[in-house]
């Protein structure tokens, strides 16, 4: 599922910065490749931090979110459903242009 939002300069420039931090690189400043992912042209970065069962992609993504300025709680965002439920909400009092 894909869904819009609108965020401010600052917020894309600070979601920018979170993507970016979150990420090893090497002398050069380029990522770290790891393995393929694991559909068509997907593939793994060496990243911050561990998985775990509360630490997983749909907490990174609400953190993500958390930094361009969406109030959203990153606690229990275990499932992308909880995330995009935060986001469907958000949506709603939102007044920007698509």
């Amino acid at each position: 599922m894909v869904r819009k939002i609108c965020v401010d300069s600052d917020g894309y420039a600070s979601l920018l910065q979170f993507i970016d931090e979150s990420f090893y690189k090497d002398s050069q400043g380029q990522l770290i490749e790891l393995n393929l992912g694991l559909y068509g042209d997907s593939q793994f970065y060496k990243a911050k931090g561990k998985f775990s069962i509360v630490n997983t992609c749909n907490s990174w993504t609400a953190k993500g979110l958390k930094s361009s300025g969406m109030e959203i709680s990153t606690a229990f965002k275990l499932t992308a459903s909880s995330v995009m439920r935060h986001v469907e909400k958000y949506r709603q009092f939102q007044k920007c242009v698509y």
